[in-house]
């Protein structure tokens, strides 16, 4: 029993992590496209980047 919530619980870590991860590279590039200092194009290029490669 205590084996299945170690389990559960770096399972449900590992995942929000990764999730706070993406979003805060996510929110630091929308913030970079607002004030200009990268283009539509840029901004969309370095966004699949980030969605395709998730950080471990």
């Amino acid at each position: 029993m205590i084996g299945f919530f170690i389990f559960f619980g770096r399972r449900m870590w590992r995942r929000n992590h990764y999730w706070a991860a993406t979003q805060g590279a996510e929110s630091v590039l929308r913030e970079r496209y607002a004030r200009g200092e990268i283009d539509e194009t840029e901004y969309r290029q370095r966004l699949e980047v980030l969605r395709a490669h998730p950080t471990k």
